[in-house]
């Protein structure tokens, strides 16, 4: 018994310290880098007010938008409750040294679960190149070499088992 308690502790702690979250709040109308500093052409993301269910890709050299993507099926919260503090946007190419502009985003899908999604706007337009989605969460961790994604899936007889992954 006292080998279970340490080892749910250990889970605990391993759980609380390995969520490293970078997604910024979703604010409406403004910019975000998707491209490295100096990088040409430079990217931008965004969420307009006057359309909150796309995220739109663009070039700083064009008024049209390079990519668009549905996201009218992402809930985003704020707080430490139900893992909303992982909510949001966040450009994965500004950490990770990748060959495309990359951009992670991290939503609540459905009655519980949480899901991240990777787009990379040169190689796909329309679609995220990888989901993942946890049954009711998603943990991240980026460094330079990628992300490592925790999520939880839901397993026969109503248990739940961690999935750790590592992209790219």
């Amino acid at each position: 018994q006292k080998k279970l308690l340490f080892l749910l502790a250990v889970l605990w702690v391993f759980n609380e310290t390995i969520s490293l979250s970078i997604a910024a709040e979703l604010v409406f109308d403004k910019d975000h880098s998707v491209t490295k500093e100096g990088s040409i052409p430079e990217l931008h993301w965004r969420v307009n007010s006057d359309n909150t269910g796309s995220l739109v890709i663009y070039n700083t050299e064009s008024v049209e938008p390079i990519a668009e993507y549905d996201i009218t099926r992402c809930l985003f919260c704020a707080g430490g409750e139900d893992n909303c503090d992982s909510d949001g946007i966040f450009n994965i190419s500004s950490i990770v040294d990748l060959n495309e502009p990359t951009i992670g985003l991290v939503c609540h899908v459905g009655a519980h679960s949480q899901q991240l999604r990777i787009f990379q706007p040169m190689i796909d337009q329309e679609n995220a190149i990888n989901i993942y989605t946890g049954s009711y969460y998603i943990n991240y961790e980026i460094n330079q070499n990628g992300l490592i994604i925790i999520y939880d899936v839901y397993m026969e007889g109503g248990n739940f088992q961690s999935k750790t992954v590592y992209w790219p």
